[in-house]
């Protein structure tokens, strides 16, 4: 025995003009039939006092038969996707090695790709360059 498979129509979307039409009296494919109802949904929603009281109160209605449904989603999106482990920023490592410097993924400020002190993050070449300008300025 063999399934009966939805019938789809072969004329294209009107919208997207790619997919086949989802039904044989259809105008549209699934994807843009769906963003038609949400679009209408949200007009209705935003016009329509009933329509907005109806839809919390079923909101409502859902949760309360529902309780424990984000606790148990959580739960399968960790099993579908286990957590990485946090990688950690170049002076972290460092700092936690003891060393004085650390070279960082992106440049300074002033574009310096150089390495940079661990106790304040400040770029080696900048700091060389404003010493240099300090002494300059002081023996002038």
């Amino acid at each position: 025995m063999t399934k009966n498979k939805r019938q789809t129509n072969p004329l294209p979307c009107k919208i997207c003009e790619k997919e086949p039409r989802c039904g044989p009296t259809s105008s549209y494919c699934r994807q843009c039939a769906n963003m038609k109802h949400n679009e209408w949904q949200k007009k209705r929603y935003h016009s329509d006092p009933e329509f907005r009281q109806y839809h919390l109160s079923d909101c409502k209605k859902w949760r309360k038969n529902n309780p424990d449904y984000i606790k148990a989603y959580k739960e399968r999106q960790q099993v579908l996707k286990p957590k990485t482990p946090k990688t950690l920023h170049p002076c972290e490592v460092a700092r936690q090695n003891g060393e004085k410097y650390y070279f960082p993924n992106k440049p300074c400020k002033r574009g310096h790709l150089t390495l940079r002190r661990v106790s304040d993050g400040y770029c080696v070449e900048c700091d060389l360059k404003t010493r240099r300008e300090r002494y300059a300025n002081k023996n002038s």
